[in-house]
């Protein structure tokens, strides 16, 4: 009788754990997610407001807590918030960093706030599953001396025959005040310089930032993705970093088709992605399957400025013999159109019974199958051991 009390508490446990682990992913949330401060050597308090997020189906308590460094200079205004679905709090973080800290840190150090969802029941001796998520705040101490740090770098993309700008953030991390110059270089395909632009010097004080934003001429420039660095020279030394110079045109490309072998008298499911080369959005942009002289029209998508879409659709290969076929892509954009030849493989009928039985044994197969199956297996170790007491009292 103890042993089967003990095997239905235990088998209930377990049902109620695969429920758990069947839930969110991420309970809870919080943001910021990052900080940034730049230390003062005299000394400062900062105040950092915080929101945290139950994206549960259920009521949680986010505990707050502390991990780094400089944790023994912060404090928290809440520790435990009690959070229902769907619901927010909030906290601050206060920092109070004293002088001469710059004595014991040099550059970023990373205070780190740890959100994590528990249980209003965990304290009841409950087991539960809980979620963690990391904010980080960085507290950039001085450098010795002069040290200067390109936090941006970017190069704003346009259609050919335009002129683009440039953006750039330069910190000085150093104690000591410093000065630079800057050069723009801008390459071919060959490695070639095909722009160089040099910028007058500017002074910076410790912990002071340049932000500029330039013009560049690029309205000669075919269409392309072309290197650009930026180099920064100061007090004998340089920093650089790189971007892009994207030059668009009225054009797609279809970076990928899935699948290239299709299954023998299948209609297959089908996707293919398509990236705008052009500066500006196509809001319909679809594409004609030609295949042994049927073609099918996709449904149509909105293709972002120089961004990709996914576009998904069929392919129907009922009464074709298998082998390898060449086929064609038409995608349309705009008052243009654009063929991709490709080639499909279609598999014969014993490799897609094969491979249908393959997915079937296993690939299909995925952690939510594996926990209601594991669900059902302990639903029915309930009921018998409901059956068993029964008979025992009777």
């Amino acid at each position: 009788m103890l042993h089967l009390k003990k095997l239905f508490f235990a088998s209930a446990f377990l049902l109620l754990a695969l429920v758990f682990v069947s839930g969110d992913a991420e309970a809870i949330g919080i943001s910021p997610a990052s900080a940034s401060v730049e230390y003062d050597s005299a000394g400062m308090e900062v105040e950092v407001p915080y929101i945290v997020r139950n994206n549960a189906g259920r009521d949680i308590i986010g505990r707050i807590e502390l991990e780094g460094d400089l944790a023994e200079y912060a404090e928290l205004s809440a520790s435990n918030i009690p959070l229902t679905p769907g619901s927010r709090g909030s906290f601050t973080l206060y920092l109070d960093l004293p002088p001469g800290l710059d004595d014991e840190f040099v550059g970023p150090n990373d205070l780190r706030v740890i959100a994590t969802e528990s249980s209003p029941d965990e304290d009841e001796g409950l087991i539960v599953v809980r979620t963690s998520v990391v904010s980080r705040v960085r507290v950039h101490f001085p450098y010795p001396g002069e040290y200067l740090e390109i936090s941006d770098f970017s190069v704003r993309a346009v259609n050919e025959g335009r002129d683009t700008s440039f953006n750039w953030e330069i910190i000085s991390r150093g104690d000591e005040p410093t000065s630079f110059t800057a050069r723009i270089d801008v390459f071919d395909v060959d490695d070639n310089v095909i722009i160089s632009n040099d910028y007058s010097r500017i002074h910076l004080e410790p912990g002071e930032r340049s932000r500029r934003t330039y013009s560049l001429e690029t309205s000669d420039l075919s269409p392309g993705r072309y290197p650009a660095v930026l180099t920064v020279d100061y007090a004998g030394t340089s920093v650089n970093s790189s971007a892009t110079v994207r030059i668009g045109e009225e054009d797609v490309e279809l970076l990928s088709y899935r699948p290239e072998e299709l299954l023998y008298n299948t209609v297959n499911q089908f996707s293919m992605r398509v990236e705008n080369m052009w500066g500006e959005a196509f809001s319909n942009v679809y594409a004609e399957i030609s295949l042994n002289g049927t073609t099918t029209r996709t449904p149509g998508e909105r293709l972002p400025s120089f961004g990709t879409a996914t576009i998904n659709h069929y392919v129907d290969t009922s009464g074709l013999e298998p082998g390898e076929y060449d086929a064609d892509i038409t995608v349309f954009f705009g008052e243009h159109s654009k063929v991709f030849p490709v080639t499909f493989t279609i598999l014969t009928e014993e490799e897609t019974r094969a491979l249908r039985g393959d997915e079937d044994e296993g690939t299909g197969i995925t952690a939510l199958h594996v926990v209601m199956a594991l669900s059902v297996l302990v639903l029915i170790l309930l009921i018998v051991n409901i059956i068993f007491l029964f008979k025992k009292k009777k």
